[in-house]
């Protein structure tokens, strides 16, 4: 089985990277002081949304690396690839709004605001690998 490593430094593999640290910053923000006394995740529905699509995007994002690190060269180029990172971008970006809203209508709370911003950020980066994935460079 070969490694296609060269990946990890074209320009989609290093956002993959950038957006597998950023959407879990996105849940290491989010889920940093939300547990209750029976250790349950109690935590608004914006907060609740925005985190469930950094956790799917975080995973997902993983996945693709994975598959194209082992072999599956196709998959920067296909039309499911670039499905899921348009879907990325428009899930991202009203969730970090939405949170960004409320959070600052509830009180300034530095880590939620960090976590709406890098919403957001990451949402871009979505929306740069699904633009570059019309022209994927694979080695």
């Amino acid at each position: 089985m070969a490694c296609y490593c060269e990946y990890v430094l074209t320009a989609s593999g290093i956002l993959k990277l950038f957006q597998m640290v950023v959407g879990a910053g996105i849940v290491f923000l989010l889920s940093e002081g939300r547990l209750d006394a029976n250790c349950y995740l109690s935590m608004r529905l914006d907060a609740l949304v925005l985190f469930i699509a950094s956790i799917v995007f975080f995973f997902n994002a993983l996945l693709i690396l994975v598959c194209v690190l082992v072999g599956a060269l196709e998959i920067p180029g296909s039309t499911i690839y670039r499905m899921n990172y348009f879907m990325a971008t428009f899930i991202h970006v009203p969730t970090s709004i939405a949170y960004l809203c409320i959070e600052t209508r509830v009180g300034i709370y530095v880590q939620g605001s960090i976590a709406g911003a890098l919403g957001i950020l990451n949402s871009l980066m979505f929306l740069a690998n699904a633009v570059m994935a019309y022209h994927p460079r694979v080695v």
